[in-house]
């Protein structure tokens, strides 16, 4: 990738401004206003499961959202050719994220929705209703068993926010902060603490932080907001940044690497690979893990945004 930062998108209805805000991926002619207040995550019960296994897989899928066709592809993993099937009946599909078993999430914007698959169904087996929120990535706490959901803005043009599925179903507790207006990606690390980037009412890249047993978000990472860095994903041991053409791994505001990638969306790790997507050139690209070594790029996409592993074991 050249740049992560904000991308050109076709024009919306102000309703539909929320579209397209995925990962580091930035709104160009959306507008918003207000700080957010929300509540505190509810606590979940400590899982025994502490993070998925990056080396193992059976019956592994890549499930790659397409905001254009109003679709997800899915793709055999980690060697992903040609599409193994395709997902139908979405309103904006964004980011994706996959839960301890291993089944993915996908955030369904336009339908206030995040939707849950099984590898090789392609029926919902779970709908999450996130009322009134324009839903655009997620993450799940291995360590809690909650999932995370990012809400770019409100239904009616307010801030953004984080709603937050005890245990992955009910009602959520949405929880926002005055420090972010719109909320873009999220990922939890392994102690179940909770990043978030997105944009401040400044428009000026931010990064804040909700530690586990926490009921607020605090400001951190000033060091890589103010590279650009945006939150990108997981890749079981470490929160993944993106900018700058590379995704970064970061344990405690630190740069630890980083890996060359040609993306402006999420990525997805796993079995020593990373897939990334790009909505400018509309392409799914997949990577040696670390090392960057491009292994093959797929087209044939209008708008992918979102990209996870589906499948996937846990140690």
């Amino acid at each position: 990738m050249v740049t992560f930062g904000p991308v050109k998108v076709r024009q919306r209805s102000p309703a539909l401004c929320a579209i397209a805000a995925m990962s580091t991926l930035a709104i160009a002619a959306c507008s918003s206003s207000g700080s957010g207040a929300g509540l505190p995550p509810s606590a979940a019960q400590s899982s025994p499961l502490v993070r998925m296994s990056i080396d193992s897989a059976s019956k592994a899928e890549l499930f790659v959202s397409d905001t254009g066709l109003n679709e997800v592809s899915t793709f055999a993993w980690p060697q992903p050719k040609n599409p193994t099937g395709t997902l139908t009946g979405f309103s904006e599909p964004q980011g994706g994220c996959s839960d301890a078993k291993g089944d993915v999430y996908v955030a369904n914007t336009g339908g206030l929705t995040v939707l849950g698959f099984e590898v090789g169904n392609a029926n919902p087996i779970a709908t999450l209703s996130d009322p009134g929120q324009y839903p655009v990535g997620c993450s799940y706490d291995w360590k809690y068993g909650n999932l995370a959901v990012t809400n770019f803005i409100t239904s009616d043009d307010g801030p953004g926010s984080v709603s937050i599925y005890a245990d992955e179903k009910g009602s959520p507790k949405t929880i926002g902060s005055s420090l972010l207006t719109r909320f873009y990606a999220v990922s939890y690390d392994a102690s179940g603490n909770l990043y978030a980037s997105g944009e401040n009412s400044s428009y000026q890249d931010a990064i804040i932080e909700l530690p586990a047993g926490s009921r607020a978000f605090k400001a951190v990472c000033t060091n890589l907001a103010k590279k650009g860095l945006a939150v990108a994903g997981w890749d079981g041991k470490y929160i993944l940044f993106g900018g700058d053409g590379r995704i970064y791994r970061v344990k405690g505001c630190k740069i630890l690497g980083s890996t060359p990638v040609h993306a402006s969306g999420e990525v997805a790790v796993s079995e020593g690979r990373i897939a990334a997507v790009d909505s400018g050139t509309a392409e799914l690209s997949i990577y040696t893990y670390p090392k960057g070594t491009l292994l093959e790029t797929l087209s044939g996409f209008s708008e992918p945004v979102g990209v996870a592993v589906g499948g996937m074991k846990v140690k």
